[in-house]
């Protein structure tokens, strides 16, 4: 078991942020399948030389991508009224869903709570959408 850490550093002698972005979640994707545990991602604000502002979106790239890397339950907490306009869903029900995926801590103290984004997908999937608003 093992687990990896994403600073997201992209000075300008370095790759594309473009290609730096879709190393990691190409990484992660390989990780999980050799026992990666977690990937931590570095938040960075108003940084000159590109580090990244908002792991959020990163994180749920990747944890889409794998069956196992999850995302903090807080973080899917703070997309859960983005996601149900989107979908066109009660935002209770998106908060009610991520609580029914959440995962305790490993052994009761190892880790964070999370929620595993794939599973509380086919979740949402599976609820009869509203109808989403315009452009949402």
């Amino acid at each position: 078991m093992f687990m990896m850490r994403f600073d997201m550093r992209a000075p300008e002698f370095g790759g594309s942020t473009t290609d730096l972005y879709k190393a990691a979640i190409d990484m992660a994707e390989w990780a999980e399948t050799r026992g990666c545990m977690a990937a931590v991602i570095s938040e960075h604000h108003t940084s000159s030389d590109g580090y990244i502002p908002s792991p959020l979106l990163l994180a749920s790239a990747m944890a889409a991508r794998t069956n196992q890397l999850h995302i903090s339950i807080a973080a899917a907490r703070y997309q859960a009224a983005r996601v149900a306009r989107v979908r066109g869903l009660d935002a209770a029900a998106v908060q009610s869903l991520i609580d029914a995926h959440a995962h305790t801590r490993l052994l009761g103290f190892l880790g964070e709570p999370r929620v595993n984004v794939l599973e509380l997908n086919l979740a949402l999937d599976a609820l009869e959408p509203h109808n989403a608003p315009p452009g949402a």
